[in-house]
């Protein structure tokens, strides 16, 4: 079982950056397989950061992000595009993610920009757990993480979480893989995450109603993610995400020119993630839109600002002040 945590950047002196791992690593043995990824420059310093839980056999295997990348074009994995053919773009994509988001002038919002897109390539090309280097787990006895077929995500469901209409498209944008008019006629589907973005200003009645006579969806989270290698719905959420980060780059370039408060800017980042992880949930292969099949959604509880999944005994600690605030219902 492959168990992968992402930190891009360099370490923390808090600890916020391994701790999650170092947990995780304490409750299995070497059925499990923990990685973590990070940049290129700062392999070695994690090494040393992890080298006392490594002492033993089945420790905490550092990997560099940019490694994986660039031997991934062709030759490491296979790609399993919906049409038969390589999609090698993504890999050039991924690249292109990782260089942008951690150059001159990067936020802490560009940084987790490039978690994300490469939480969702691990997902499609190595398959199993990706968690944010926070979620470990909880003190109500031992962890499980069992293994599925088919994708899984967390699903927070109480009244304190915002409601997603899986609503009919607005402009004529379709993502690149749907050519001619093939499926994808949704919001979800388009991942227009600067509409998204400014949603969140809007009135929580009138959002009520807008979505009123399509599905709702509790609040679905990101920070915890499961596929199977190869498997079609993580390659929606990574194709999805890799192609409405080229309108967050535009977003970017307005809010380092400030014609954008950071806040549209954090909110229009946080809103492409979900909407990559919505789109890929509610979509089959053929790129019709489907209701959400509860078997593939983990119940996330919130305990304060705590979520946990009781059934893995899991738990996700905040402590991160790019979080986004979401309306309120």
């Amino acid at each position: 079982m492959n168990v992968h945590y992402i930190w891009i950047g360099p370490p923390k002196d808090n600890n916020q950056d391994v701790k999650g791992p170092i947990e995780m690593r304490s409750e299995f043995g070497p059925e499990c397989q923990i990685y973590f990824w990070c940049l290129d420059a700062m392999t070695t310093r994690f090494e040393r950061k992890l080298a006392t839980v490594n002492r033993i056999t089945h420790g905490i295997t550092v990997r560099s992000i940019e490694g994986a990348l660039r031997s991934a074009g062709g030759r490491a994995f296979r790609w399993l595009y919906w049409y038969g053919d390589k999609e090698d773009w993504a890999v050039a994509q991924m690249l292109r993610v990782v260089q942008i988001s951690t150059g001159e002038g990067s936020t802490v919002r560009d940084y987790v920009n490039a978690k994300n897109a490469f939480a969702y390539f691990l997902l499609y090309t190595w398959g199993g757990y990706v968690m944010d280097t926070n979620v470990m787990p909880d003190d109500i006895g031992r962890a499980r993480l069992p293994e599925y077929d088919h994708f899984m995500s967390p699903l927070i469901g109480t009244k304190e979480t915002n409601i997603i209409g899986h609503d009919r498209i607005i402009g004529n944008w379709l993502p690149r893989w749907r050519g001619g008019g093939r499926g994808g006629m949704c919001l979800a589907s388009t991942v227009m995450s600067e509409l998204r973005g400014n949603r969140i200003f809007r009135d929580p009645k009138q959002l009520r109603d807008d979505a009123a006579s399509q599905q709702t969806l509790p609040n679905p989270e990101c920070w915890m993610l499961y596929s199977p290698q190869y498997n079609s719905t993580a390659w929606r959420a990574l194709e999805a995400f890799l192609c409405s980060w080229e309108r967050l780059l535009v977003i970017r370039a307005r809010f380092q020119r400030g014609e954008e408060v950071a806040e549209t800017y954090h909110a229009c980042c946080g809103n492409a993630v979900i909407d990559a992880l919505v789109h890929a949930v509610t979509h089959g292969d053929d790129g019709r839109c489907l209701r959400l099949d509860p078997r593939h959604c983990w119940t996330a509880e919130k305990v304060g600002e705590t979520p946990k999944i009781k059934a893995l005994r899991i738990k996700k600690i905040y402590q991160n002040t790019h979080k986004l605030q979401n309306v309120q219902w």
